[in-house]
């Protein structure tokens, strides 16, 4: 059956309240104003309201001038009644009147189970074990510390090794990782800061994150732009906003920021969680 000759899709009749916008409008079978409290049909062609009685008096037809749409009135869906015959408002109204005054409610049902995040893999990439198990082959002697976030394997390297790690990632036939997707910073407070590197392979369809933690006392990095000419701006973003200084960056200086007299980056690394904060305004008091 096509599309033209299917059956029009049934139309609702709704109760007409204070607020419904049709209310006093003329039914245009009857001509009567339409009340509170009334079923009203709204036409699905030209959006005239009218009675529902009306609307199924005359097989299930538009009353509009010119319309003659039809479709059959939607049934309402009443709910079961309980075992007792009270509908589930009427059960909860019984219950409120044999509550004592002041009763505190019946307990609680036992709380669910809490709700646990399984990650999945990544569709049309492929998976983590196989993306781990690649990872261990080419990089396993410089001793990565594997993890796993989302649908993504993580290689936690020390900071003296990243270079060679990021230079075997890319360049190696089962890795392949030519596009440095993104390199942000984390500020773990007295833990460190961390560099983190989003590496996808365009050859090969799969994808991994690098980390390097650094101390907060001397946070340095060797840089990766001689890997991948794309970390040149991440680089430098990453170093005015949270301070970690890119050891061989070729051009090392802020991206959006700027540097004061002294050279210091102005207003300082604002993405750190030491960076104070602009005290709250005062409430301003408007002139009348």
């Amino acid at each position: 059956m096509s599309a033209d000759s299917a059956a029009p899709r049934p139309v609702r009749a709704i109760n007409t309240s204070e607020r419904s916008p049709w209310l006093g409008k003329e039914c245009p079978h009857c001509n009567q104003p339409l009340a509170v409290g009334e079923p009203v049909v709204v036409c699905s062609q030209c959006r005239i309201p009218q009675h529902a009685t009306c609307w199924t008096a005359q097989d299930n037809t538009c009353g509009a001038e010119g319309c003659g749409f039809s479709a059959p009135v939607r049934e309402r869906r009443q709910r079961p009644a309980a075992a007792d015959g009270q509908s589930a408002p009427a059960r909860r109204a019984t219950a409120a009147r044999r509550r004592p005054a002041g009763g505190a409610r019946p307990a609680a049902r036992a709380a669910r189970a809490p709700f646990v995040l399984v990650p999945r893999e990544a569709s049309g990439l492929r998976t983590r074990a196989e993306v781990q198990a690649r990872l261990e082959r080419v990089l396993g002697d410089l001793q990565p510390e594997f993890s796993t976030a989302a649908d993504e394997v993580i290689a936690t390297f020390r900071s003296d090794r990243i270079v060679e790690a990021c230079r075997r990632a890319c360049s190696h036939a089962d890795l392949r990782f030519d596009y440095l997707r993104c390199l942000s910073g984390v500020d773990w407070q007295g833990q460190g800061r961390d560099v983190v590197y989003h590496l996808f392979s365009t050859e090969l369809f799969h994808k991994c994150t690098f980390k390097v933690r650094v101390p907060n006392d001397n946070p340095v990095v060797p840089t990766v732009t001689t890997v991948w000419r794309g970390a040149n701006w991440h680089e430098r973003e990453t170093a005015e906003m949270f301070g970690i200084t890119f050891a061989g960056h070729p051009y090392p200086e802020p991206l959006l920021l700027q540097r004061d007299e002294q050279g210091r980056i102005i207003p300082g690394h604002i993405l750190l969680k030491s960076f104070p904060l602009r005290p709250p305004e005062p409430p301003v008091e408007l002139d009348e």
